[in-house]
This record gives structure tokens, C-alpha cells and sequence, in this order.
């Protein structure tokens, strides 16, 4: 497995677990997705992760429309922390020059009678 190929996984993972991760523990933990300093604002109002991606909102579809135009994305920055009224980070990822791609595959068949 290459870098570029492990960079490629990592940032899908990324993007899936800020999705997932928030839909699933919403009242145990929090994450957020700063990239490129913010170029993809998310809608984040919790104090120190504003305008960042903090699950599914409103920075989804411009993700989407970079992985599918396989955008470098720049430095990428994922924060998880506990949530509640005592919140502290606890796990902190850092990309580097990070892309984006979509992969599908499209099969047409055809049966002839």
C-alpha cells in the first residue's frame, strides 16, 4: 500500500466517521473537520470549532463535489473530544496535502433473447 494510497483511505475514513460518529454518540463525544483552514466551511458553532464540519451539514455536498473532481484538499485537521459540560480533546489527526476521490464502477450488461 502506498502514502498516497493510505492518505486516500484515511481521509475517507475521516469524512465517514464524522458522519457516523455523530449520528451515533452525539451526547458522549464530538468530532470536527477543519480543511485547508477552512476553504469547506461546516456549520459548527461550539466554541474553538467554529465553521469547522461537525457531522453531517451543510459542508457534505461541497466534500462530495471535491472527492468527485479529486481535489487536493490541502492540511486536514479531525478533532475528537468529549462531550458535556467538562469538553477536552482527546484524539487529534492531521493530514497533509490530502485528496479526495470518488471510486465507482458502472457495469452494463446486456442480454440478448
Amino acid at each position: 500500500m502506498t502514502l498516497k494510497t493510505l492518505s486516500h483511505a484515511l481521509l475517507t475514513a475521516a469524512i465517514v466517521l464524522v458522519g457516523v460518529e455523530s449520528a451515533r454518540a452525539q451526547s458522549q463525544t464530538q468530532t470536527f473537520m477543519l480543511v485547508n483552514g477552512g476553504a469547506i466551511p461546516g456549520d459548527s458553532t461550539v466554541l474553538r470549532h467554529r465553521g469547522r464540519q461537525g457531522g453531517i451539514d451543510s459542508a457534505g455536498p461541497r466534500l462530495w463535489a471535491a472527492a468527485v473532481a479529486a481535489q487536493n484538499l490541502g492540511p486536514v485537521q479531525i478533532d475528537i473530544r468529549k462531550a458535556g459540560a467538562d469538553p477536552f480533546k482527546f484524539y487529534e489527526i492531521l493530514l497533509t496535502n490530502a485528496e479526495s476521490r470518488a471510486s465507482y464502477r458502472c457495469r452494463i450488461s446486456s442480454s440478448s433473447a
